[in-house]
């Protein structure tokens, strides 16, 4: 079995603008963003065609998808926020209506709420509307923010996706030119070959924030999923989190044991294809067991972006048994509508 927990279909202007109406579709935000523009296209195909369900089903039935998890674009963060909230909302509306109602898809897909993390009010409104819909599996949130993720403000939302059995999808859509931060302490990179280098780096930034601020103590059954890397880095900053745990406890009493310990059942990271590959193309074995890689790293196959990972070649040389959990195990169990649905589909329920 392969679960896809990483598909991003483009939710196209011409789709978009009638669907959100005025005022907000006089003067749409860019799909892709202008900063740090790469060098080369970012999507597979022109948006158009990489947002049809026709064209991802064919990706995803040639690569033996069994299952897969959509977490569809949308226009970062807008200041505005019931512009921001009309994006999120017509985007699940979208989802929901031109995927997740598909008859006789060769593919079982599942969908993500999209949520305007800015605004949580919106957010757990949104998270509660679509919430008793088996077939959305995870609330999906931008990487890049104002703030960490463990700050108050954020609460109430992870407290809607922890109500109801939703793990938070954490990725960054690509360079905007809305209202997002520098996504570096010491300003904005130039190259896309900067960019996408440090991406991880904000996934560590939250990890911490959240691990710190005593979130996954308050919601010990909450899960987080990034989807920009960062396994590799994980392990070896959380140790020195550890370190300073050690010495300033009295600082954060909430956090009961090691920094570290939250990793394994708290988050997991998306595929890519230089995990546990120091020169980017051999397989490390004593990375793959120093970062617990087998055990955090969910397949996402990033479909239809430039750096997509073929479930069919990307892990042949990882260890025995391994693969069989990246491909599907580890999804199953942090995704528990996803297990349902696809215990009740091999059983002929659903």
């Amino acid at each position: 079995m392969i679960v896809d927990a990483a598909v991003h279909p483009p939710f196209a202007d011409s789709e978009l603008g009638p669907r959100l109406g005025p005022p907000w579709n006089v003067r749409l935000p860019p799909l892709l963003g202008r900063r740090a523009e790469t060098p080369f296209p970012l999507l597979e195909r022109p948006a158009d065609e990489s947002g049809a369900p026709a064209f991802v089903l064919e990706r995803l039935t040639a690569r033996k998808t069994s299952a897969a998890i959509l977490s569809p674009l949308t226009r970062g963060l807008l200041p505005h926020r019931l512009n921001y909230a009309a994006i999120a909302r017509v985007t699940n509306e979208w989802l929901h209506d031109q995927w997740l109602q598909l008859p006789d898809a060769p593919v079982g897909l599942y969908g993500s709420i999209r949520v305007p993390v800015t605004v949580p009010d919106v957010s757990v409104t949104e998270v509660e509307r679509w919430a008793g819909d088996a077939r959305f599996v995870q609330i999906a949130v931008p990487l890049r923010t104002p703030s960490p993720y463990g700050d108050e403000r954020y609460f109430p939302i992870w407290q809607a996706a922890a109500a109801n059995d939703l793990p938070v999808f954490v990725r960054d859509d690509g360079p905007r030119a809305n209202m997002e931060p520098p996504p570096t302490p010491v300003g904005a990179p130039i190259h896309f070959a900067e960019y996408h280098a440090i991406a991880p780096l904000a996934t560590i930034v939250h990890i911490t924030s959240l691990i710190t601020s005593g979130v996954f103590d308050r919601l010990p059954n909450l899960k987080f999923v990034f989807g920009d890397g960062g396994v590799d880095l994980a392990r070896s900053m959380l140790w020195r989190v550890d370190k300073d745990w050690r010495s300033g406890r009295l600082e954060i009493p909430w956090v009961t044991e090691l920094p570290s310990s939250y990793l394994r059942r708290h988050i997991r990271f998306i595929s890519h294809v230089e995990d546990c590959r120091p020169d980017g193309s051999v397989l490390d074995p004593e990375q793959v067991r120093v970062t617990e890689a087998a055990d955090l790293v969910l397949f996402g196959s990033n479909l239809p972006f430039w750096d997509q990972v073929d479930p069919l070649e990307q892990f042949r040389d990882w260890p025995d048994g391994t693969s069989d959990r990246i491909l599907a195990g580890n999804a199953l169990e942090v995704y528990p509508r996803l297990a349902k649905a696809l215990d009740a589909s091999t059983a002929g329920v659903a």
